[in-house]
């Protein structure tokens, strides 16, 4: 199975809305929900996240993009806080018993 986009369609142009020429933002141009975000342990727990910038595109059985990349330092002990916004952009969907999820799985953690 193939990716898909999940980028939203195009609105026809409103008259009564801002000149075409300013640019959707990614919340406008994806819908709602798409978004992930992980907090300060699970970016622990996954290595791949813990270098990246905004802007950066990841891949996770979907096409992403880091979207923020915000740290906070607070006075006193554990008070420092990361968070990572990730705006999915094409998802590939498969269920979790028979062959094809078995076969993708296979060639998505190979080391080859």
């Amino acid at each position: 199975m193939s990716m898909v986009s999940l980028k939203l369609a195009k609105k026809k142009p409103d008259d009564s809305k801002m000149p075409e020429t300013i640019e959707p933002s990614d919340s406008e141009t994806y819908p709602y929900g798409s978004t992930l975000r992980f907090e300060s342990e699970q970016i622990a727990k996954i290595p791949a996240l813990q270098e990246v910038n905004a802007g950066d595109i990841v891949t996770i059985h979907a096409v992403a993009k880091i979207r923020e990349v915000r740290s906070v330092d607070k006075e006193g002990p554990d008070d420092k806080r990361q968070s990572i916004e990730i705006q999915v952009q094409k998802i590939e969907v498969m269920r979790e018993s028979g062959e094809e999820y078995s076969a993708g799985f296979d060639k998505a953690t190979s080391k080859a």
